[in-house]
């Protein structure tokens, strides 16, 4: 099935990364050796919102994807984990760093060999750019019919002399890694994400609801009608 294609113009925006984790990222990128997790946060100013339901963890991302926010996440997934606790994280991000979302990604499919995920965008959520790679992790995928989706390319910025911002080079290896992490949800989406040249380096983009979204590429993801945003 063809999915609608909605295009504009598009910069990609790298948030800060601290040195640590920028070599710890890159480590995992070449398949180095395996990340033991940032040390630097304190934890009681991440963003992190979690409850019990049913015994079911429930964990919400509802910010930007970045070190910060993900460090909380990756902690109480851990300990999800090790007690065998079912979880869901709940999703409503416009994305962020891609380097952050795919460490993310790994701490959710490692304990998905342990426990059930659930990953859900909610009622007039959004999950957008890298927040998909996070989205895709999940045993369970889940999305209210409103909820907005998003991919694109990964483009660097830069800041010129005189303060004009311009787009700057195409970075493959994420669109590589993004592609592999779909992918792995939903090899048909990837392949189309790619052909179409959503992760080609070009300046299309991928936007739909979760309905217009399940239409297309139902293996990626269920529609939930009774989730409605914390």
């Amino acid at each position: 099935m063809t999915a609608a294609l909605r295009i504009r113009r598009h910069f990609f925006r790298p948030g800060p990364e601290k040195p640590a984790l920028a070599a710890a990222l890159l480590a995992f990128l070449l398949g180095v050796a395996p990340w033991a997790g940032p040390a630097w946060a304190d934890y009681e100013k991440l963003c992190l919102v979690g409850s019990a339901e049913g015994g079911r963890l429930v964990l919400s991302l509802h910010d930007r994807v970045a070190p910060e926010t993900v460090e909380s996440v990756i902690r109480e997934i851990r300990q999800a984990a090790l007690e065998g606790r079912d979880l869901t994280l709940s999703l409503d991000s416009g994305g962020g760093d891609i380097l952050a979302a795919l460490f993310l990604e790994s701490e959710l499919r490692a304990a998905s060999g342990r426990i059930r995920i659930e990953t859900l965008v909610p009622a007039g959520g959004r999950c957008m750019s890298s927040c998909l790679i996070v989205l895709s992790a999940g045993t369970e995928r889940v999305a209210a019919p409103d909820a907005r989706l998003m991919a694109h390319a990964a483009r660097s910025k830069i800041l010129m002399p005189d303060g004009r911002t311009v787009k700057g080079l195409a970075i493959p290896a994420f669109d590589a890694a993004m592609e592999t992490s779909i992918g792995r949800a939903d090899p048909a989406f990837a392949a189309w994400l790619r052909d179409t040249g959503v992760l080609a380096g070009d300046d299309t983009e991928y936007r739909a609801t979760a309905a217009e979204f399940d239409r297309a590429f139902p293996a990626f993801l269920d529609l939930s009608t009774d989730r409605p945003a914390d």
